[in-house]
């Protein structure tokens, strides 16, 4: 009997798959859902991406992929452990990031 690799490839991605949305769920959980409550910033993780609710007076609500957006737009967040774990690599071209679902925190 031949071996079948389609299945055992899709098997073995299922497992992974699995595993990376339980770390992607902590993160969500420890770490993004908190930035996101701290700074009043909303997260869409298909992008890696934050982005403010309530900007400063004299400015407009800006999106921050990285810590240099957040420099270059005179912003005073630390999101620099949050995109350092979100960046982390899954696998080729693929980061953690991707795998967070979004947030958008309750202001009220």
């Amino acid at each position: 009997m031949k071996p079948d690799y389609q299945a055992d490839l899709v098997f073995a991605r299922e497992d992974f798959l699995h595993a990376v949305d339980q770390i992607a769920e902590r993160v969500r959980k420890e770490v993004v859902i908190p930035v996101c409550t701290k700074y009043k910033l909303t997260y869409t993780g298909n992008g890696v991406l934050f982005s403010e609710l309530n900007p400063p007076e004299d400015d407009e609500p800006r999106d921050f992929r990285s810590m240099g957006d957040v420099e270059a737009y005179g912003r005073n967040y630390d999101l620099s452990e949050a995109f350092e774990i979100l960046n982390l690599e899954v696998s080729h071209n693929d980061c953690l990031g991707f795998y967070v679902h979004d947030v958008t925190p309750d202001l009220k």
